[in-house]
């Protein structure tokens, strides 16, 4: 049929159209198309005998005929495609015409109108005169009985032709070649085309109607809505002519336009179904669901994609696809669930399986869902066999149930393999703790201290381990030595020599002790060796070995008072009166400035310890200085200095001393005391006459009656 209306319209060869149509008769006579045609233009004799339905049919040719009639059909499909070409330059040529019509004012177009009309009516009267009309396809346009008899008057408007095909409607012809005339005068009008499929429709002129839509969309439908719409009803007019292949053509072109409408998802799976084409059907669900809203619907249509490839195709691995896309949408989607646990136990496919049996073990009740874990977990360690999944199902096993024997053992040897140190020395840990007996928890606790001590290096959990060993065995060497380099390590002193304290071996700890402070970190040497120097004063009472200590103290910090403290009952029983000076020397450094009354005591003592202990009266008399200094009014000490002062010849210093003391005085009157010694001594010891006058005279300034003054003057 598709031949036969490309030879007669395209081509214009009738005979060509006639052997195509003679063998479309041949296969089914009573077709809309062909019964238009052979009503229009007939058959030849030997064609028309073979398509009337009492004859023998055409379709006993020959093979040679056959391969004729193939032949013509791919020239005739070569000139189609030609033409939809010519079709497509010259609608897209009219467009533009018709855009530049627009553009122009209404009396133009109404004037070029006419003229187009008049000119067109001036070559058509002509060719009528010379040549029969000859009449489209009949599945193009229905056959008009008689040709135009006369010229018709050129519509001055579109409104006005319009007016006249509805008029011309209740003519034999229906006013098909009215509506068909305006059509070719107004191509890019669509009114007239609506028309035109009205009077067609009411007529039931299904293949006219096909073609007219088919037009019309081309030329006059641009947005995508209402191009599906066009091809909605062209699908509609298919089913007319129960062309079912031309309704699904239609129907997919509708949603190439507006995939969104899924009403012709429907429809044209409905027809799919139908007709069995199970890949399509299958390809236009997936379609639909992929622009379905609504989780409920999609699940849906993917069930029945599942299905189908169940029972249509029995294909297993596309069905598990789309299973798998339901459990996606609906985890709890019981049918899916059901399928994919045989589907993937019988393939073997362990992975999905267990991944599978994940959620259903989420679904299960509490009380049941430590022994659902358990078996999952070992299923992927004798199926699965990888690493990363047996642990992951090991662990949600100690989740609810966190002391499972064979889990942490299974646990154990995939951390130890995969060296997380810190999870392995988690399920040691539990381990000792559940552990049945001391062997066994001993074990645990040795292996989690020498994580905790190798390889994580966490020395608090180190020590923790070690200890909890250590309560469970005292003997055990390998904790002993490992909390003894711990406790060093991490500065635990206390610690440490509650360790050797309780095993009466203080003297190994003070010897520990001395090897850090000749050799390790400088931030404890100091503080060790103080502790060195007590434990041998108060726990090992070795006096001696206390005063080398404290000594040794003092080699690290010169001004410590603690040590210099500890050393000076030490040094009082002792022969060295010089080292005890020079402690008291460092305990009076220590003394605060405001504690006067203890100053004082520190100085005084080291000033009789110089002069009676070391026979040193310089010394001596230097203390007294100082002492001075620190409490002017002291008549005691201005004694001791004036003493030594005599005794030493120190009496420029004496003098320098006073001179910086009299400011000091609230009243002048009460250093007038040291004022006189300070002129007998320039005066008699110094032999200084003007300063000596200046000096008594000053004494006079205070008291005019001051008899060593007066007699000094005199």
């Amino acid at each position: 049929i598709q031949g036969g209306q490309i030879a007669f319209d395209k081509l214009n060869d009738i005979v060509r159209a006639r052997k195509f149509f003679a063998i479309a008769a041949s296969i089914e006579s009573q077709n809309p198309s062909v019964q238009d045609f052979v009503a229009a233009v007939g058959l030849d004799e030997i064609s028309a005998a073979g398509s009337m339905p009492t004859m023998p049919a055409v379709r006993e040719e020959d093979d040679e005929a056959k391969a004729r009639a193939h032949e013509e059909a791919e020239k005739a499909a070569k000139a189609e495609r030609q033409a939809q070409r010519d079709a497509e330059r010259r609608r897209e040529e009219e467009d533009e015409a018709a855009r530049e019509k627009a553009d122009a004012d209404a009396r133009s177009r109404d004037d070029r109108a006419a003229a187009a009309a008049a000119a067109v009516a001036d070559e058509v009267m002509p060719a009528a005169q010379t040549q029969p009309t000859r009449a489209k396809s009949p599945t193009a346009q229905p056959v008009v009985a008689a040709a135009v008899a006369a010229p018709i008057a050129a519509p001055a408007t579109l409104e006005e032709a319009m007016k006249r095909a509805h008029a011309s409607e209740n003519t034999p012809d229906k006013g098909i070649p009215a509506w068909k005339d305006i059509i070719a005068k107004n191509p890019t009008e669509r009114a007239p085309r609506r028309e035109l499929a009205r009077v067609l429709r009411s007529h039931n002129s299904w293949a006219q109607l096909a073609d007219a839509l088919k037009d019309e969309e081309q030329k006059t439908v641009h947005a995508s809505t209402e191009k599906a719409d066009m091809f909605l009803e062209l699908a509609e007019t298919y089913g007319k002519l129960n062309n079912d292949n031309q309704v699904m053509a239609a129907l997919t072109s509708a949603l190439q336009q507006d995939p969104q409408r899924l009403e012709i998802y429907d429809r044209l799976g409905a027809l799919y179904e139908a007709k069995k084409r199970w890949p399509d059907l299958v390809k236009v669900l997936t379609e639909k669901a992929e622009r379905t809203d609504g989780t409920p619907n999609k699940v849906a249509i993917y069930l029945q994609i599942a299905n189908l490839y169940l029972e249509r195709f029995s294909n297993q691995a596309e069905a598990i696809k789309a299973f798998e896309r339901v459990l996606e949408l609906d985890p709890h989607n019981q049918e899916a669930i059901s399928h994919l646990l045989a589907v993937y136990e019988k393939r073997r496919d362990w992975e999905k399986l267990i991944k599978l049996k994940e959620a259903e073990v989420e679904r299960t009740h509490p009380s049941e869902r430590a022994a659902k874990v358990i078996e999952v977990a070992k299923m992927a360690a004798t199926k699965v066999k990888k690493p990363e999944i047996t642990t992951y199902w090991w662990e949600k096993v100690l989740e609810v149930e966190p002391s499972h024997d064979e889990a942490l053992t299974e646990l154990s040897k995939l951390y130890e393999r995969n060296k997380e140190w810190d999870k392995l020395a988690e399920v040691c840990r539990r381990q000792a703790d559940a552990a049945p007996d001391d062997k066994v928890r001993a074990d645990a606790l040795q292996r989690l201290g020498l994580l905790y001590t190798e390889k994580v290096e966490n020395s608090a959990k180190a020590i923790e381990a070690w200890q909890r060993l250590l309560a469970i065995d005292e003997n055990n060497r390998r904790a002993q030595d490992a909390l003894k380099k711990l406790y060093v390590t991490e500065g635990r002193w206390e610690d440490l020599k509650q360790f050797y304290q309780s095993r009466g071996k203080l003297d190994e700890y003070i010897r520990v002790l001395e090897r850090e402070v000749d050799a390790g970190s400088e931030k404890h040497r100091l503080s060790l060796a103080m502790e060195i120097a007590i434990l041998y004063r108060d726990d090992l009472q070795k006096p001696d070995r206390a005063m080398r200590a404290f000594e040794k103290v003092l080699t690290l910090d010169e001004n410590n008072l603690a040590a210099a403290e500890a050393l000076i009952p030490l040094y009082e029983t002792g022969r060295d009166p010089k080292a005890l000076v020079r402690v008291l020397e460092i305990q009076l450094r220590a003394t605060p400035e405001g504690d006067q009354l203890t100053r004082q005591e520190r100085i005084k003592r080291l000033a009789q310890y110089n002069e009676e202990r070391l026979r040193d009266k310089g010394a001596s008399f230097g203390w007294w200085l100082k002492a001075h200094a620190e409490d002017h009014e002291s008549e005691e000490i201005r004694g001791e200095i004036e003493r030594l002062a005599g005794e030493i010849a120190g009496w420029p210093q004496v003098v320098d001393a006073y001179a910086v003391s009299l400011p000091k005085f609230g009243h002048k009157a009460d250093a007038l005391p040291l004022m006189l010694v300070m002129a007998r001594v320039i005066e008699t010891e110094l032999a200084d006459i003007e300063r000596a006058l200046s000096m008594n005279r000053d004494i006079l300034a205070i008291d005019e009656a001051n008899e060593q003054a007066l007699d000094a003057l005199e």
